[in-house]
């Protein structure tokens, strides 16, 4: 992993949103991150349209794109093989997860920026509104972590999302199946020396960029206005 996602706005998200319960978002707001394991969430999360049980896993095999031999018996997709994800050992991030809205995304037929099953990740919200401030602050803690010896890695990036169906490659930290699409998902992944189930650090407070909410308040509409422009209804 690398830091230089956070190196300035190209590619950077319009907005950052983190849901969640009040007391967590308010640690965040003063500048708390909390991370856990990717194998903390492929077990812990509630729902199962949340929960990826593939999370920590380094490939996806198609059969239609790739031969899997068991004991030289060949699976085949003719037979009815599912598509395999395989996990190795070895380091595994840390990783901090919010929802990422584009100024240039496609603007849904409602015009809602979340989907309804966001609700479900937390009665209150904490969203970012200076992007290019959140990154320098996060990057100068990190850094300053990696001079100590603290953390070996870090690195910031949208999920990218693959047709299960048809894709055959690489997975990690970053990409998951399209079945999670909705989540729109941003991640910061810290690779750190102690390798406990989760991993904490410290930045300037993000007060002065960010506002809470409540959830059920939530207007989350994306309106396009006549001079090419949208605004971004939140609270």
């Amino acid at each position: 992993m690398n830091d230089k996602q956070l190196d300035g706005a190209v590619g950077a998200p319009w907005f950052i949103v983190k849901f969640g319960k009040e007391e967590h978002l308010n640690n965040l707001q003063a500048g708390k991150f909390h991370l856990r394991s990717l194998q903390w969430f492929s077990t812990r999360e509630a729902a199962d349209h949340q929960r990826d049980t593939n999370e920590g896993a380094a490939l996806w095999l198609n059969p239609n794109e790739s031969q899997i031999l068991i004991n030289g018996h060949k699976f085949t997709a003719e037979g009815g093989t599912l598509n395999a994800s395989l996990s190795f050992d070895g380091p595994q991030p840390h990783v901090f997860c919010a929802s990422v809205i584009h100024r240039k995304e496609p603007i849904r037929e409602d015009h809602k920026i979340f989907d309804d099953r966001m609700k479900e990740f937390g009665e209150d919200f904490l969203v970012i509104l200076n992007i290019a401030e959140f990154y320098g602050r996060l990057k100068k803690a990190l850094a300053s972590l990696r001079a100590k010896g603290v953390i070996e890695a870090f690195c910031a990036e949208d999920v990218l999302y693959f047709d299960e169906r048809a894709y055959d490659g690489e997975v990690g930290t970053f990409r998951k199946s399209d079945r999670f699409q909705w989540q729109k998902e941003w991640r910061l992944a810290v690779t750190a020396k102690d390798r406990k189930e989760f991993f904490e650090f410290q930045t300037e407070s993000l007060k002065d960029i960010s506002s809470l909410g409540k959830t059920k308040d939530l207007i989350n509409r994306i309106d396009s206005n006549e001079d090419g422009t949208y605004t971004l209804r939140i609270s």
